[in-house]
């Protein structure tokens, strides 16, 4: 009965060396180097484990998914702005104060309208107001807005002003001042200038 004969690796060149199956574990000179060597089996070729493969390709799968979102993302963020910037165009160019375009009153180019004033005397006192409404006409609110009256006597000239103040008017929203009139000879009263902190 023919003796079966095994592969090892020398210990000192790597070089295959045959030997019987009884040998193993005993120490014979490589054929190669000369070099004492242990008689030991060679270990099979190390193939990938299938765990190691799937984590590979799991890798590659996620990257690539990233890779397309952000991608994906990017294209919709820029398209949003690109909307947005035509939005706000196009609202700027259907009403940008709703004033009309050929308007000469100064108040109505600032974005106000005025009524016409009235004077009051307070029941039961000397008190007088002068009285009126003014209207933004825009689509944002006006801070600190200041209401600036001529006082008149009988025959229209001046005698002197009054002013009122109101922290906030809402868009498109109606303001009804009250400015004390001071001087007793005021017949009646005009609003003269509307200003706004700005």
């Amino acid at each position: 009965m023919q003796t079966k004969k095994l592969r090892g690796e020398c210990q000192h060149c790597g070089q295959l060396i045959e030997f019987e199956a009884e040998a193993v574990g005993t120490t014979a000179s490589c054929p190669y180097c000369g070099q004492p060597t242990e008689l030991m089996l060679a270990l099979p070729p190390e193939a990938d484990p299938p765990t190691r493969t799937k984590a590979i390709i799991f890798t590659i799968v996620v990257l690539v998914i990233v890779i397309v979102g952000g991608a994906g993302i990017m294209f919709a963020l820029k398209r949003a702005k690109r909307l947005s910037a035509q939005k706000r165009e196009s609202v700027v160019t259907a009403s940008p104060t709703q004033t009309p375009a050929k308007s000469t009153d100064p108040l109505a180019l600032l974005g106000f309208q005025a009524s016409s004033v009235t004077l009051e005397k307070v029941e039961g006192t000397s008190l007088v107001h002068a009285r009126g409404t003014i209207t933004n006409l825009t689509d944002r609110q006006r801070f600190g807005v200041r209401v600036e009256l001529d006082l008149m006597d009988e025959s229209g000239s001046k005698l002197g002003s009054a002013t009122d103040y109101c922290a906030t008017i809402e868009p498109n929203s109606q303001w009804r001042f009250r400015a004390q009139v001071l001087d007793k000879k005021a017949a009646s009263a005009k609003v003269v200038a509307i200003r706004e902190d700005k």
